[in-house]
């Protein structure tokens, strides 16, 4: 149930497999990542991640796709759901996510989706009050301007490691611009916002990934680190915008242009 391709009038948002071809498009991932990472390795399970879910189409356009059951190495019994419906009023696309515990016991845990960009976009959100910007191997370049903090991927350098940056935000959105000679796109991940004393642990809510050779960026979003009670499942929505934007939009951090694109596409 990986989403493989979001676009408008043929431009793609998604960056495919021939940018890794293990990590691309989007997915959902339980998080904390140290429920499954094995040490010295990080792969994901493919129960989760990358096998087929069983799925189904309602009359009225409603995808459901449900995985395997599985085990964390630690434990957790459980069974993820993915519901993808149109929301025609917001020109959006919604993505439920559910995290079902089928094991006997209760145990915490946390969404956390991951999507794929390609690379040399702007990303934004709204400023939180606790910034970790500079963990692994190459410090994530930030900036702050007009309360937003802004990530221009094109200031990755290769060859020296990958970055990772963690912030929250009380925006509950990612935004990210994608450079398009025919316009740029706007591309907005919205969410319930997530206070840093509630993501989960050795996490931010909000994540920005680039591999070390510059081939695709993760927009990375983690819900509240809960509590899910046997039998009980735990759902997370998250909304998908893709808009246009007009040509000659100022595409450079602290655009204002920029977030009024944001808030307007938002706000419809």
């Amino acid at each position: 149930a990986r989403i493989v391709s979001f676009k408008l009038g043929g431009d793609e948002v998604l960056a495919d497999a021939s940018a890794n071809p293990n990590f691309w498009g989007s997915t959902l991932w339980t998080s904390p990542a140290n429920d499954w990472v094995l040490p010295g390795t990080f792969v994901p399970p493919p129960a989760v991640d990358s096998d087929p879910y069983t799925t189904t189409v309602s009359d009225d356009g409603v995808i459901t796709a449900t995985s395997a059951r599985y085990v964390t190495p630690n434990g957790k019994h459980l069974v993820v759901s993915k519901v993808f419906r149109a929301d025609l009023a917001k020109r959006a696309v919604v993505v439920e996510y559910g995290l079902k515990n089928l094991g006997a016991t209760a145990f915490r845990l946390s969404h956390w989706e991951v999507t794929r960009v390609r690379p040399n976009g702007l990303t934004f959100f709204l400023t939180g009050g606790s910034p970790k910007l500079d963990f692994l191997k190459q410090p994530v370049v930030m900036q702050r301007a007009g309360g937003y903090s802004w990530y221009d991927n094109v200031s990755h350098q290769m060859g020296k490691g990958e970055s990772k940056a963690g912030s929250d935000s009380p925006g509950g959105f990612i935004a990210h611009v994608v450079p398009r000679a025919g316009g740029d796109l706007l591309f907005i991940k919205a969410f319930e916002p997530v206070p840093a004393a509630y993501a989960p642990p050795d996490h931010y809510p909000h994540e920005i990934y680039c591999n070390d050779s510059h081939t695709y960026v993760e927009l990375e979003n983690h819900s509240s680190y809960d509590e899910v009670a046997p039998g009980a499942t735990y759902t997370q929505s998250v909304k998908w915008y893709l808009r246009r934007l007009p040509n000659g939009t100022d595409r450079s951090v602290g655009s204002m242009a920029l977030t009024s694109a944001a808030t307007t596409a938002l706000g419809n």
